[in-house]
């Protein structure tokens, strides 16, 4: 069961990773295909181990890798908060066909 837990936050904070970058480009008008995610401050192109919901946020200390202008904490946080709701979901929800289905509309 832990490794479902497990699988599930990963889920919910790629998911939140990518609900933060819809919301901040939705603002900007941006696509959201291109271009790829990069640095708000100096405008560089993150790579992949950036990208990687909160892991990429602990490697760089917070700070942006090229220009070390700390990084907002609101997409960190998002991503954190829907990986913990998706496992409160699940054990709320004990029963495994409504666990995917409250995930959905979760989403």
């Amino acid at each position: 069961m832990i490794y479902i837990f497990f699988l599930l936050f990963i889920l919910g904070t790629c998911l939140g990773s990518f609900i933060s970058c819809v919301a901040y480009r939705y603002k900007l008008g941006i696509s959201i295909i291109y271009p790829r995610s990069f640095c708000d401050n100096c405008s560089q192109t993150l790579q992949h181990w950036q990208l990687i919901p909160i892991i990429g946020f602990i490697l760089q200390k917070g700070k942006c890798h090229f220009c070390k202008q700390k990084i907002p904490l609101s997409s960190t946080v998002i991503e954190l908060a829907i990986g913990v709701i998706f496992i409160f979901n699940t054990i709320i929800i004990a029963n495994t066909n409504l666990i995917f289905t409250s995930l959905l509309v979760v989403w």
